[in-house]
Protein backbone atom coordinates (compact mmCIF):
# COMPACT_ATOMS: atom_id res chain seq x y z
CA UNK A 1 0.00 0.00 0.00
CA UNK A 2 2.89 2.53 0.41
CA UNK A 3 3.86 2.54 -2.92
CA UNK A 4 0.56 3.40 -4.34
CA UNK A 5 0.03 5.96 -1.85
CA UNK A 6 3.34 7.52 -2.65
CA UNK A 7 2.38 7.24 -6.21
CA UNK A 8 -1.15 9.01 -4.95
CA UNK A 9 0.87 11.97 -3.47
CA UNK A 10 3.05 12.66 -6.20
CA UNK A 11 0.61 11.75 -9.22
CA UNK A 12 -0.58 15.30 -9.03
CA UNK A 13 2.08 17.20 -9.24
CA UNK A 14 4.60 14.77 -11.34
CA UNK A 15 2.07 12.97 -13.53
CA UNK A 16 4.41 11.55 -16.02
CA UNK A 17 7.19 10.27 -13.46
CA UNK A 18 4.22 8.56 -11.35
CA UNK A 19 3.03 6.69 -14.19
CA UNK A 20 6.20 5.75 -15.51
CA UNK A 21 6.72 4.02 -11.81
CA UNK A 22 3.40 2.70 -11.50
CA UNK A 23 3.34 0.97 -15.02
CA UNK A 24 6.98 -0.03 -14.11
CA UNK A 25 5.77 -1.99 -11.36
CA UNK A 26 2.67 -3.46 -12.88
CA UNK A 27 0.48 -2.01 -10.34
CA UNK A 28 -1.57 0.86 -12.53
CA UNK A 29 -4.31 -1.18 -12.33
CA UNK A 30 -4.75 -1.50 -8.34
CA UNK A 31 -3.56 1.75 -8.16
CA UNK A 32 -7.01 2.66 -10.63
CA UNK A 33 -9.19 0.26 -8.39
CA UNK A 34 -8.05 1.57 -4.80
CA UNK A 35 -8.51 5.47 -5.59
CA UNK A 36 -11.40 5.22 -7.74
CA UNK A 37 -13.41 4.02 -5.10
CA UNK A 38 -12.04 6.27 -2.72
CA UNK A 39 -12.62 9.18 -5.00
CA UNK A 40 -16.17 7.70 -6.13
CA UNK A 41 -17.00 6.97 -2.07
CA UNK A 42 -16.03 10.61 -0.90
CA UNK A 43 -18.07 12.39 -4.32
CA UNK A 44 -21.10 9.83 -2.35
CA UNK A 45 -20.56 11.14 0.70
CA UNK A 46 -20.22 14.81 -0.29
CA UNK A 47 -23.60 14.72 -2.50
CA UNK A 48 -25.63 12.81 0.34
CA UNK A 49 -24.04 15.83 2.96
CA UNK A 50 -25.39 18.86 0.57
CA UNK A 51 -29.15 17.10 0.30
CA UNK A 52 -29.49 17.07 4.11
CA UNK A 53 -31.40 13.99 3.38
CA UNK A 54 -29.03 11.41 3.38
CA UNK A 55 -25.44 10.97 4.73
CA UNK A 56 -24.39 9.29 1.35
CA UNK A 57 -25.57 9.43 -2.65
CA UNK A 58 -25.70 5.52 -3.73
CA UNK A 59 -26.20 7.45 -7.53
CA UNK A 60 -23.37 9.75 -6.95
CA UNK A 61 -21.22 6.79 -5.57
CA UNK A 62 -22.39 4.85 -8.96
CA UNK A 63 -21.90 7.50 -11.36
CA UNK A 64 -18.58 8.28 -10.46
CA UNK A 65 -17.69 4.92 -10.30
CA UNK A 66 -18.93 4.09 -13.65
CA UNK A 67 -16.99 7.39 -14.52
CA UNK A 68 -14.09 5.80 -13.81
CA UNK A 69 -14.89 2.58 -15.97
CA UNK A 70 -16.28 4.42 -19.19
CA UNK A 71 -14.15 7.22 -19.58
CA UNK A 72 -10.78 5.52 -19.83
CA UNK A 73 -12.01 3.06 -22.10
CA UNK A 74 -13.03 5.25 -24.43
CA UNK A 75 -9.71 7.08 -24.37
CA UNK A 76 -7.89 3.96 -24.65
CA UNK A 77 -9.65 3.78 -28.33
CA UNK A 78 -9.60 7.02 -29.46
CA UNK A 79 -6.09 6.60 -28.54
CA UNK A 80 -5.41 4.09 -30.19
CA UNK A 81 -6.69 5.69 -33.52
CA UNK A 82 -4.71 8.36 -32.98
CA UNK A 83 -1.99 5.74 -32.66
CA UNK A 84 -1.35 5.77 -29.42
CA UNK A 85 0.12 2.21 -27.61
CA UNK A 86 -1.15 2.60 -23.60
CA UNK A 87 -2.05 -0.63 -22.06
CA UNK A 88 -5.88 -0.50 -20.82
CA UNK A 89 -4.51 -0.17 -16.84
CA UNK A 90 -2.70 2.94 -17.41
CA UNK A 91 -5.20 4.87 -19.16
CA UNK A 92 -7.39 4.33 -15.87
CA UNK A 93 -4.30 5.06 -13.67
CA UNK A 94 -4.33 8.22 -15.96
CA UNK A 95 -7.70 9.01 -15.20
CA UNK A 96 -8.00 7.96 -11.54
CA UNK A 97 -4.98 10.21 -10.74
CA UNK A 98 -5.91 13.61 -12.54
CA UNK A 99 -9.26 13.24 -10.35
CA UNK A 100 -6.82 12.59 -6.74
CA UNK A 101 -7.16 16.83 -5.88
CA UNK A 102 -10.89 15.77 -5.82
CA UNK A 103 -10.23 13.45 -2.29
CA UNK A 104 -8.48 17.48 -0.78
CA UNK A 105 -11.92 19.07 -2.24
CA UNK A 106 -14.52 17.14 -1.65
CA UNK A 107 -13.32 16.12 1.86
CA UNK A 108 -13.16 19.88 2.98
CA UNK A 109 -16.96 20.07 1.39
CA UNK A 110 -17.63 16.93 2.99
CA UNK A 111 -16.38 18.57 6.67
CA UNK A 112 -18.28 22.51 5.36
CA UNK A 113 -21.55 20.57 5.13
CA UNK A 114 -21.40 18.12 7.91
CA UNK A 115 -20.32 20.74 10.16
CA UNK A 116 -23.90 22.75 9.24
CA UNK A 117 -22.69 25.01 6.38
CA UNK A 118 -25.09 25.90 3.74
CA UNK A 119 -24.91 24.92 0.16
CA UNK A 120 -25.40 28.69 -1.30
CA UNK A 121 -23.73 31.13 1.17
CA UNK A 122 -26.87 33.16 1.71
CA UNK A 123 -26.64 36.78 3.73
CA UNK A 124 -28.79 34.32 6.72
CA UNK A 125 -25.28 32.59 7.13
CA UNK A 126 -22.73 33.25 9.54
CA UNK A 127 -20.20 35.02 9.05
CA UNK A 128 -17.07 32.54 8.90
CA UNK A 129 -19.77 29.72 6.72
CA UNK A 130 -19.71 32.77 3.74
CA UNK A 131 -15.78 33.17 4.11
CA UNK A 132 -15.18 29.14 3.87
CA UNK A 133 -17.87 29.05 1.04
CA UNK A 134 -15.89 32.07 -0.56
CA UNK A 135 -12.74 30.22 -0.33
CA UNK A 136 -13.60 26.53 -1.37
CA UNK A 137 -15.82 26.98 -4.61
CA UNK A 138 -12.88 29.14 -6.30
CA UNK A 139 -10.82 26.38 -4.91
CA UNK A 140 -13.22 23.72 -6.56
CA UNK A 141 -13.02 25.64 -9.84
CA UNK A 142 -9.19 25.85 -9.99
CA UNK A 143 -9.27 22.08 -8.68
CA UNK A 144 -10.96 21.36 -12.15
CA UNK A 145 -7.83 23.16 -13.84
CA UNK A 146 -5.49 21.71 -12.01
CA UNK A 147 -6.92 18.04 -13.20
CA UNK A 148 -7.49 18.58 -16.79
CA UNK A 149 -3.69 19.55 -16.91
CA UNK A 150 -2.70 16.32 -15.22
CA UNK A 151 -5.13 14.67 -17.45
CA UNK A 152 -3.89 16.02 -20.88
CA UNK A 153 -0.17 15.34 -19.23
CA UNK A 154 -0.61 11.92 -18.13
CA UNK A 155 -2.57 10.80 -20.99
CA UNK A 156 0.32 12.10 -23.37
CA UNK A 157 2.64 10.41 -21.29
CA UNK A 158 0.51 6.61 -21.18
CA UNK A 159 -0.24 6.95 -25.01
CA UNK A 160 3.59 7.88 -26.08
CA UNK A 161 2.27 10.99 -27.88
CA UNK A 162 2.13 14.70 -27.88
CA UNK A 163 0.03 16.73 -25.38
CA UNK A 164 -1.98 17.78 -28.78
CA UNK A 165 -2.81 14.81 -30.08
CA UNK A 166 -3.57 13.91 -25.49
CA UNK A 167 -6.09 16.84 -26.55
CA UNK A 168 -7.47 15.45 -29.64
CA UNK A 169 -7.92 11.98 -27.74
CA UNK A 170 -9.67 13.78 -24.98
CA UNK A 171 -12.23 15.53 -27.81
CA UNK A 172 -12.99 12.08 -29.23
CA UNK A 173 -14.00 11.15 -25.63
CA UNK A 174 -16.07 14.23 -25.09
CA UNK A 175 -17.72 13.60 -28.78
CA UNK A 176 -18.45 9.84 -27.32
CA UNK A 177 -19.81 10.69 -24.86
CA UNK A 178 -22.38 14.05 -26.38
CA UNK A 179 -23.57 10.92 -28.78
CA UNK A 180 -24.45 8.72 -25.98
CA UNK A 181 -25.80 11.45 -23.84
CA UNK A 182 -27.90 12.99 -27.14
CA UNK A 183 -28.83 9.44 -27.71
CA UNK A 184 -30.44 9.03 -24.14
CA UNK A 185 -31.81 12.07 -24.10
CA UNK A 186 -33.80 11.22 -27.17
CA UNK A 187 -34.69 7.98 -26.52
CA UNK A 188 -36.45 9.32 -22.90
CA UNK A 189 -37.71 12.19 -24.81
CA UNK A 190 -39.70 10.29 -27.46
CA UNK A 191 -40.57 7.24 -25.01
CA UNK A 192 -42.32 9.92 -22.84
Amino acid sequence: MAPLLRSALRFPVRPADSLRDLAASGAALRFALVFAVMISLLAGLRAGLMTDVDLFSPERFASSLFGFVLLPAVALYGGRALGGRAAGAVVAAVFVGSALPFLLVDGLWSLYFAAGGAAPAGETAPFWWRVAYLVLWPFERLTWLWAAVVLVVGLAEAQRFSRWRALASLGMVALALAVLVGGLVAFRAATT
